[in-house]
């Protein structure tokens, strides 16, 4: 199968994986998509207890996670990519004057208040998923009045390109870790 096949499945199942998500206020998940016998793709939820996600902030949970999995020197497993769901909030300058004060103190490099707490806001749910080549991926869901969600991004990060931050980071140590190909 062509990898540009492959990065249209694994969109097309991080997209349904999120559109599947009912509930809101979801702790974390740090995923795993592997090949089934009969030859599909399914996501399955690594094991991770439910009170790490209490102790620090989820992209440093999920590095630590990564640094441990390194440590522990467990057989590799087959998987196609690791992704990690979480919620969050964003903004834009656009939705509302506080969130364009807030981009512009960002910018200058002033303090700011979190994204939580600015009028306009919207929360999302997210899926960055990294494949084994090293391709990263993006998928989001936006919350709506009733309570669903809109799926309203899909983008491929091709290898090389910068993409930072705590969960990428998280990701490529855990695929790098005991997560190979």
């Amino acid at each position: 199968m062509a990898h540009i096949d492959i990065q249209e499945e694994i969109l097309t199942l991080g997209e349904s994986y999120l559109s599947g998500r009912t509930e809101w206020d979801e702790r974390p998940a740090i995923l795993v998509l592997r090949r089934r016998d009969g030859g599909g793709l399914e996501w399955l939820e690594w094991p991770v207890p439910a009170t790490s996600w209490d102790v620090a902030d989820a992209p440093t949970v999920l590095i630590t996670y990564a640094e441990l999995a390194a440590e522990l020197d467990l057989p590799p497993l087959r998987v196609e990519a690791v992704a990690f769901r979480y919620e969050g909030f964003v903004i834009s300058p656009e939705s509302s004057p506080e969130a364009a004060e807030t981009f512009r103190r960002r910018r200058a490099g002033g303090s700011v208040p979190r994204n939580e707490e600015i009028p306009g806001r919207a929360e999302q749910r997210v899926l960055n998923i990294r494949d084994v080549h090293g391709v990263q991926y993006l998928v989001t869901a936006t919350r709506q009045p009733d309570g669903g969600a809109v799926l309203d991004k899909r983008a491929v990060y091709p290898v090389g390109t910068s993409v930072t931050g705590g969960v990428p980071h998280g990701l490529e140590l855990l695929m790098n870790a005991h997560i190979r190909p």
